[in-house]
């Protein structure tokens, strides 16, 4: 697999939800390009945790974050859903 292609498998998200081209100066400036994701799937609103996993559709989440509880029950639930046994990393708690 390329690496742009291996890019397109990773969604990121923040303080500020999925990192998007929109998001400008607000996205760290060691997250590279190929992570950002554009705003004609996204649009310009605010996309947190919850809807990207209802949209993607993930089967692995990872956590690096210092603050907990970002994979609540709602989260998980989701994922659940979509995936018979989901890999969870809550690696910052």
């Amino acid at each position: 697999m390329d690496e742009s292609k291996a890019a397109n498998q990773f969604w990121l998200i923040d303080q500020h939800g999925l990192i998007k081209q929109s998001l400008g100066d607000k996205v760290r400036d060691e997250i590279e390009q190929e992570f950002r994701r554009d705003e004609d799937d996204w649009g310009t609103e605010e996309n947190g945790l919850e809807e990207v996993v209802r949209k993607v559709k993930p089967t692995v989440l990872i956590g690096t974050s210092t603050q907990g509880g970002a994979f609540t029950e709602t989260v998980i639930r989701e994922m659940a859903k979509h995936v018979d046994r989901p890999i969870i990393f809550p690696v910052s708690n």
